[in-house]
């Protein structure tokens, strides 16, 4: 999962990874949740992986792609 999470931020962005204790596993991305395994009740599945990284992909270009259009 956490291989998707970078592969989805490319150079545009800084991952940081925490260690949580309880199995906490959350995935938040300027401030928002895109994952809360507690919302969800389970660790994500390669699909829902791989629709994490969609989501964050989108939400990527869309921030660089808003920084850009302020210039």
């Amino acid at each position: 999962m956490l291989s998707e999470l970078f592969a989805a931020g490319g150079g545009d962005v800084n991952v940081t990874v925490r260690g949580g204790g309880g199995g906490v596993f959350q995935v938040i991305f300027d401030g928002n949740v895109v994952f809360d395994k507690a919302e969800e009740g389970r660790t994500p599945d390669v699909a829902r992986a791989k629709e994490i990284k969609a989501q964050l992909k989108n939400l990527i270009e869309d921030k660089v792609a808003a920084g850009a259009a302020g210039d």
